[in-house]
């Protein structure tokens, strides 16, 4: 007897998973926030400490934007059938920008 080949599409595994749009959104919100941060504290070490006040009201406003922006991040890992990957990415990436503002206000109210 001969055997027959098994066919090509018998190997591909397509799961009902996809892109979380909410974790999109979270990720686009959070890197706003970081460029905001790396933006504000560039102006602000070329001003050398005397950049004004809207540098840190845009650094007020980036430090709710990254806070906002890790709310959405963690409610997007709680959606079932979705890849994690961004809105792990975006966790972490929203987590150190708001570590990184808060860390700033710190050093800058006990300096």
């Amino acid at each position: 007897m001969l055997r027959r080949k098994k066919k090509h599409r018998d190997r591909a595994k397509f799961s009902g998973r996809k892109q979380s749009v909410r974790g999109c959104v979270g990720f686009g919100i959070v890197i706003i926030a970081l460029m905001a941060l790396m933006l504000s504290v560039n102006f602000a070490f070329l001003k050398k400490g005397n950049a004004g006040l809207f540098i840190g009201d845009l650094g007020v406003l980036s430090m709710i934007v990254a806070l906002v922006g890790v709310v959405v991040e963690i409610l997007s890992l709680t959606e079932e059938d979705i890849y994690k990957l961004i809105p792990s990415i975006g966790t972490v990436l929203g987590c150190l920008t708001l570590l990184s503002w808060v860390g700033i206000y710190v050093m800058g109210a006990l300096l």
